[in-house]
């Protein structure tokens, strides 16, 4: 599970040295809190699904496979718009997608 920052370029490079630091120094433990609380918050949530009949649904390989899929062309629009506008579509893409295997 991952909970990305994401800023423009520009905007970043526009940052004096010691914002830059402060951001950078930022992420991992952003991370770490993100990771450490998920789970609470799953382990809170999850009887509720359960009194409600609400089931959490694992796909197989091939179920993930046809919907990444049927995703591929709206990925490959949405890298073309991002792109167009000077962001790395499809390195932000190619990221997630490691993201979500791992």
């Amino acid at each position: 599970m991952q909970c990305p920052v994401v800023m423009s370029t520009d905007a970043y490079a526009a940052l004096p040295d010691d914002l830059k630091k402060i951001f950078d120094d930022s992420i991992q433990p952003s991370i770490d809190h993100y990771i450490a609380n998920y789970g609470k918050v799953y382990d809170r949530w999850w009887p509720t699904l359960e009194e409600n009949n609400i089931a959490q649904v694992k796909f197989s390989d091939e179920g993930l496979a046809g919907f990444k899929a049927k995703a591929a062309p709206i990925w490959d629009e949405w890298v073309k718009k991002v792109d167009a506008q000077g962001i790395p579509g499809q390195d932000l893409l190619d990221m997630m997608l490691a993201e979500i295997k791992g």
